[in-house]
């Protein structure tokens, strides 16, 4: 690799290792090693470790909140957003799991990550509700079927759960029943399944 990298680089290579291997790896050495450069092309970027963290913290909120909304809100039927909310978790993007993950685990260990995650729940599942208020229910079940879906997914991945998607594509007419009281139709289940190229 060219040793001419710029900032992105670096924070790519960190959230990467992050994701893979936790807060406690994210030193500079041994992204510096990944990137095939010296650790003093880092300090051309950043001040020092903690303001790498700051940009890890930063790119988790645009990928894992910012994202996830932009493509939700502009959508007007409860089952198209629980559906797209389905894709963006299986397929990993643009919501990244693993990323999410590896937040939650620092947010153990760490006050102001712990508090940025209880924010970052709270808008992406208000996001949701806002979603089942468009469609037509009322505030209070809004929020709790929110809480639900969302919360459910996050269980999903912390409890590390491994289902082939096929499996979990085949799930979706009762899960979208589950969560939204409303029947998906057979055309509109095999039109998802083609969105993951199964029939």
């Amino acid at each position: 690799m060219s040793n001419r990298l710029d900032r992105q680089d670096w924070i790519d290579a960190a959230v990467q290792l992050f994701s893979e291997e936790g807060i406690d790896a994210v030193m500079v050495e041994p992204i510096a090693q990944r990137l095939g450069v010296t650790r003093g092309s880092f300090y051309w970027h950043f001040k020092n470790r903690a303001h790498l963290l700051e940009e890890i913290l930063a790119y988790w909120s645009e990928h894992c909140t910012s994202m996830m909304l932009a493509q939700i809100e502009p959508l007007d039927d409860i089952i198209d957003v629980v559906l797209t909310l389905f894709e963006m978790w299986m397929k990993d993007e643009p919501f990244a799991p693993h990323l999410d993950a590896a937040v939650r685990d620092w947010a153990r260990r760490s006050p102001e990550v712990n508090l940025a995650v209880a924010q970052a729940d709270e808008v992406r599942t208000n996001a949701i509700a806002a979603a089942f208020l468009k469609s037509g229910y009322a505030p209070r079940e809004a929020l709790i079927r929110a809480r639900i879906l969302y919360n459910m997914q996050i269980g999903y991945y912390e409890a590390n759960i491994r289902e082939p998607l096929a499996v979990r594509l085949d799930y979706s007419s009762e899960y979208v029943f589950v969560f939204t009281g409303r029947p998906l139709s057979e055309e509109r289940k095999r039109a998802y399944k083609r969105r993951f190229d199964v029939e």
